[in-house]
């Protein structure tokens, strides 16, 4: 499988690739010795490719992989890294196992081949489902010289959720908990829509000019703004559909993004998830 994509440089010393064929973001930061990959994409052979350009580009080995969460389009290119330290939140190692016992098995993976004859699902072949061998709670540096790495496990997206931020460079590395001139995913089981606002307040208090998301173009701070807004507002909507006796159909979503047709899913699960999420609170 071929996916032609080329490094978008971030700063002087960051990168990042965004192309729709490789499912997910990934980026990365060139220290004095070595480089720190954030993300490998979903498609190994892609993934190669990516730590390929990363090498030559700056003339340095990948030496760590930071992998932000737990869901299949940041976790199943990992294969290509395997070499590295990689990096995740003590919470990964266990959210990726239970992935595996369950959505991941070789049957399951056989399925989505036989329901997607129409695609190159060759690539799954090259899949190795990895954990981590560096975890941290709380949070992480990476040093090499005067650089640093600063790494935070967040919470919201996913329990496993993390992000990286580099204080010499301004940017951001936000993963999945930020979606891009998109409409979110917020319909994980262990989503935590407040905790996820707190992790865009937390954003929004960094010294940062760039932010590269797990999906979508590098944007600003008025992205978080613009996200944060409108998070807040769905979640006063949906308390008001749960006081008012009404199921998730009847919450009034605000004013956002849109969606493409084939990705109406990524509404109607955040909105049942979100739903759920705050009846609990009753």
């Amino acid at each position: 499988m071929s996916i032609e994509f080329e490094l978008e440089q971030v700063s002087e010393g960051t990168t990042a690739v965004i192309a729709p064929g490789l499912h997910s973001n990934a980026g990365a930061v060139a220290l004095d010795s070595f480089i720190v990959a954030i993300d490998p994409t979903m498609i190994p052979p892609a993934a190669r490719a990516f730590r390929q350009k990363l090498e030559h580009h700056f003339g340095m080995p990948v030496r760590f992989l930071l992998v932000t969460h737990c869901h299949a389009d940041h976790v199943f290119g990992a294969a290509p890294f395997k070499d590295t330290c990689i990096i995740g939140s003590m919470n990964l190692t266990a959210n990726i196992l239970k992935r595996k016992d369950t959505e991941w098995t070789p049957e399951a993976i056989e399925r989505w081949k036989q329901n997607n004859p129409a695609e190159d699902t060759d690539w799954l072949d090259e899949v190795e489902i990895l954990v981590p061998t560096l975890g941290f709670r709380d949070g992480l540096e990476i040093r090499d010289g005067d650089q640093v790495v600063e790494l935070y496990h967040a919470g919201g997206h996913t329990s496993c959720s993390t992000y990286a931020y580099v204080p010499r460079e301004r940017v951001l590395f936000a993963g999945d908990l930020m979606f891009a001139k998109g409409f979110p995913y917020a319909g994980d089981p262990t989503c935590d829509p407040d905790r996820w606002m707190d992790v865009f307040r937390d954003f929004l208090s960094f010294d940062f000019e760039k932010l590269v998301p797990g999906h979508g173009p590098v944007v600003g701070k008025d992205e978080v703004e613009k996200h944060l807004a409108f998070f807040e507002a769905l979640r006063d909507a949906t308390k008001e559909a749960i006081g008012a006796g009404k199921g998730h159909e009847a919450i009034k979503i605000p004013e956002f993004y849109g969606l493409d047709e084939e990705d109406i899913w990524v509404r109607k699960a955040t909105l049942e998830h979100w739903y759920g999420f705050y009846k609990g609170e009753e």
